[in-house]
């Protein structure tokens, strides 16, 4: 698993909150958090599972929640995709990874993705946003595919497609 978030030391990405840790022999990417313990990681099923899904998209492309990048990461080598925006509720996160998101060719707004209101038109919206329980994962998914009725909608943590 090549992912450049492996290449970026912790002095690089600074932050109170978060610390990100690569275990090699896991080829494992850990997102921790400093109160709440590890919330996020990136394995190599995670990986192809991005690269399956964003390999057969094209056009203009949101993705609700920035998690560590990795979807950008796999989208800027798919010639089909024009442009990748993200919505990020999280701006502690953004800031965090900073170094990294300032170089891509990308917006990223910090808001809420279920209240966010797009100003261009979506071919496709990727909800790459984590939630914990069953039933609001039904309810934030019909929200979502209501809200953005007019783009294909892909649910990137397999929530409900």
């Amino acid at each position: 698993m090549e992912y450049i978030l492996q290449n970026y030391s912790h002095s690089q990405l600074n932050s109170n909150f978060y610390s990100i840790q690569y275990v090699k022999n896991k080829e494992l990417l850990v997102l921790n958090h400093k109160n709440k313990g590890a919330i996020m990681f990136i394995d190599k099923h995670i990986f192809n599972r991005y690269k399956d899904v964003l390999n057969k998209v094209s056009g203009n492309v949101l993705c609700l929640g920035l998690g560590l990048g990795l979807a950008y990461h796999v989208a800027k080598t798919n010639k089909n995709i024009k442009s990748i925006n993200f919505v990020e509720i999280d701006n502690e996160l953004i800031n965090f990874l900073n170094p990294i998101t300032n170089t891509w060719e990308t917006n990223i707004y910090n808001g809420n993705a279920l209240t966010y209101h797009p100003t261009k038109n979506y071919d496709y919206i990727f909800c790459d946003i984590a939630i914990k329980k069953e039933k609001k994962n039904k309810e934030i998914a019909k929200q979502i595919k209501n809200q953005y009725k007019n783009s294909k909608v892909i649910f990137l943590e397999g929530m409900y497609n």
